[in-house]
């Protein structure tokens, strides 16, 4: 049987900032976790499998876990500082290892659970008001959605980049899984089918 799919709130840009500002001194693994997911829009199961040297070059590559796609990040400009100071932060031995691992009852090296994760995120937000009030990781990843969309000059030609980072069918998905008004919706739709 299928779970049910549980709505999340999108998070405000500024104030995820400011969580992951709060996160560099109370619990520096969410604040790395955040800062990757909030630049590159992927989901959890794709950054909990990322190594230090993932997040270390100039191109950020995964196979994403969900729809075996590669997606592709430039690590540039702000992204780029922002993983320079995380990787200073933790100072790996080993570059090729799990940015966030856990251990086997053997020992072994394995990604950590997002549940885990995802509780103390939940706490970390409820703690510093991240106005959100149904959090989730979502929530990270559809602020990266609204940003792209609320800088960009061409919203059409945004929200079909969209679509294809997030694999949606229709314009209509991506709009509201970035919290987009359904006025604001309509209006684009409109322009959308105009242009086409």
């Amino acid at each position: 049987m299928r779970q049910k799919k549980v709505k999340v709130d999108v998070y405000d840009w500024d104030r995820l900032d400011m969580i992951i500002r709060k996160c560099e001194t109370i619990d520096k693994e969410m604040g790395f976790l955040l800062d990757i997911m909030r630049w590159t829009g992927l989901r959890i199961s794709d950054v909990l499998t990322l190594t230090y040297k993932d997040v270390m070059g100039s191109e950020l590559v995964v196979v994403e876990k969900k729809t075996k796609k590669v997606h592709k990040s430039n690590i540039r400009y702000r992204f780029k500082e922002r993983m320079d100071y995380w990787v200073s932060i933790f100072n790996p031995y080993n570059k090729n290892e799990l940015i966030f691992k856990s251990y086997d009852v053997n020992g072994n090296v394995q990604p950590k659970h997002q549940n885990s994760l995802l509780r103390r995120f939940k706490i970390i937000s409820k703690r510093y008001n991240g106005g959100c009030n149904r959090v989730g990781f979502h929530s990270v990843r559809q602020s990266f959605g609204h940003k792209l969309y609320s800088i960009g000059k061409n919203k059409n030609d945004i929200i079909m980049k969209l679509m294809r980072i997030f694999n949606h069918s229709r314009p209509s998905i991506t709009l509201e899984y970035i919290g987009v008004s359904q006025q604001e919706e309509e209006e684009l739709m409109d322009s959308l089918y105009i242009d086409m």
